[in-house]
């Protein structure tokens, strides 16, 4: 794995939170360059500076919620910058630099409806488990308790926590697989 290291401009700024940042999102802003430039080391070039920019600001870089759109943000601006300088883009023109290359990751409209299906088909599935099963695997699968708090919270013991629960992941199971051979 590449290294790149910025000196003490990157002092500022964590070293475990940039490695974090650039191994998370380096393959993906070298694409959008390359798209977008079809120049190889280019795309390498301006993907660097993006970088160096985040490791410019330091520990501000914290108080950014939303880190991989802000680093778009710095990838389309570097990119107008360039294509300004090459003459390629007039100062009135960055409207023109398109977003749509960022990756969606946002479900698509059949995704949704597909996802809506099955949380309805899941929760039929789970109405029809015995009531004290149903609050187990509520507790433990969907609430996130532990055996221990589940059994505390229903004034049960542990193994009975397990056995409810192993009973509601089979039922759960059974029914995905009755909805996948539907399909």
């Amino acid at each position: 794995m590449r290294r790149i290291v910025f000196g003490s401009r990157l002092s500022a700024l964590s070293d475990d939170v940039f490695n974090h940042l650039f191994r998370s999102y380096h393959g993906e802003i070298d694409a959008y360059f390359l798209r977008n430039t079809r120049n190889a080391a280019l795309a390498e070039d301006l993907t660097q500076e993006t970088f160096a920019r985040l490791a410019v600001m330091g520990t501000a870089i914290s108080a950014v919620k939303q880190k991989r759109p802000y680093l778009y943000r710095i990838a389309r601006n570097l990119l107008i910058d360039h294509l300004r300088r090459s003459g390629r883009l007039s100062v009135g023109q960055p409207e023109s630099i398109a977003m749509d290359c960022v990756p969606d990751r946002a479900p698509s409209p059949e995704d949704l409806v597909s996802a809506s299906e099955q949380s309805k088909y899941m929760l039929a599935a789970l109405m029809r488990l015995p009531q004290r099963t149903r609050q187990v695997f509520v507790l433990t699968r969907l609430d996130g308790l532990s055996y221990g708090e589940t059994a505390t919270a229903l004034n049960i013991s542990e193994s009975t926590v397990q056995k409810h629960l192993a009973m509601a992941t089979a039922h759960m199971m059974q029914h995905l697989e009755t909805d996948h051979r539907r399909r």
